[in-house]
């Protein structure tokens, strides 16, 4: 199956941006279609599977709203979002032609995504996946409509529809879960299978100052990453042992790491410690492990460590109160949308 992932990113692109590319290139049955106004890259030797498009929030926010009839709103570059589980349906033309259409984030690095996601996935699933960092749809007119299916909502006693999400400032997770209104209770609600697994998922933690991973393994005390030709290798010590295992990606949230290596000509092989991007020396050792990770307490995240829960809660609310305003000052008991 042909697959395009679709990634608007608008502002400086990371200093890691190369890197995250040359990982897409091992991927060849995936494309990644870019849309940013930071031109920083343009003189780049892109892979075959990985375009840009250059446009401004503006322009991008003007290709949203002619794809609907009532005013969106989308003021800040993260309310774009709210709107990914619409992209099949906003990039009509872009995704013409693929099997399967997708969103991501750039902090990542990729595996080989083809030992992790088949086309029988497909056969079975409208959707793969349940995280921004990766989302697969199923490319047809009836899934990549799913998103304006109504929802009943007994926290308010009303049907919400997609409307309510696009109109409103806040962002409202609408892309992965936020426990009022987002695609994944469409899907269930109307009895729709998706694929929700998180074990090919390498998710760091953005607390820790080490890789610690979600629903991680307390025996574990200290780990970096490989990538190595397309796939990419945990490297942890548990139980005073090296082990070793292979993820489809690996997902970064606000960090900022060093990078040690040469941007221009990026090696097939580099190693990933809690603090930089840096060259493999070819084996690692227990003592080479720690040492990596007893460098870390030099690293700093781009942002002062927060819950994430916390934040998405807040976000909730606020959404929650508008929607609660909204209905207590319509009469006849309808969102009135701008």
């Amino acid at each position: 199956m042909k697959s395009i992932i679709l990634l608007p990113y608008f502002g400086k692109l990371p200093k890691y941006f190369p890197l995250h590319v040359k990982t897409c290139s091992y991927n060849p049955r995936y494309h990644w279609m870019l849309f940013t106004d930071d031109d920083s890259y343009k003189s780049m030797d892109f892979p075959n599977n990985f375009n840009i498009v250059y446009m401004t929030f503006a322009e991008m926010r003007e290709k949203i709203q002619k794809a609907f009839e009532f005013t969106i709103s989308l003021d800040y570059s993260s309310k774009l979002c709210d709107f990914r589980p619409a992209f099949g349906y906003i990039f009509k033309k872009e995704v013409e032609g693929y099997d399967v259409w997708g969103h991501a984030d750039l902090d990542v690095i990729w595996g080989h995504l083809d030992s992790w996601i088949d086309d029988s996935l497909f056969e079975k699933y409208e959707k793969v996946f349940a995280h921004g960092h990766l989302t697969l749809y199923r490319n047809n007119r009836e899934t990549n409509s799913r998103f304006m299916k109504e929802l009943w909502q007994p926290m308010l006693s009303k049907k919400l529809t997609y409307r309510d999400i696009f109109t409103l400032d806040s962002y409202c997770f609408f892309d992965e879960s936020n426990h009022i209104f987002d695609i994944h209770k469409i899907l269930q609600n109307h009895n729709i299978p998706f694929w929700a697994s998180m074990d090919h998922i390498a998710e760091i933690l953005p607390p820790y100052s080490n890789f610690q991973l979600f629903r991680d393994s307390p025996e574990i005390s200290h780990r970096v990453f490989l990538w190595e030709r397309g796939r990419l290798f945990d490297i942890h010590i548990e139980n005073s042992q090296i082990n070793k295992k292979e993820y489809a990606y690996l997902h970064f949230p606000d960090r900022d790491f060093l990078i040690k290596l040469d941007l221009n000509d990026i090696p097939d092989t580099f190693l990933i410690t809690p603090d930089a991007f840096q060259s493999y020396p070819g084996v690692l050792t227990i003592d080479d492990i720690k040492l990596h990770c007893e460098n870390a307490n030099r690293f700093t995240y781009k942002f002062p460590p927060k819950s994430a829960e916390t934040t998405i809660n807040r976000e909730i609310k606020n959404a929650l109160t508008i929607f609660q305003s909204r209905f207590n000052n319509s009469k006849e008991g309808i969102i009135n949308h701008v």
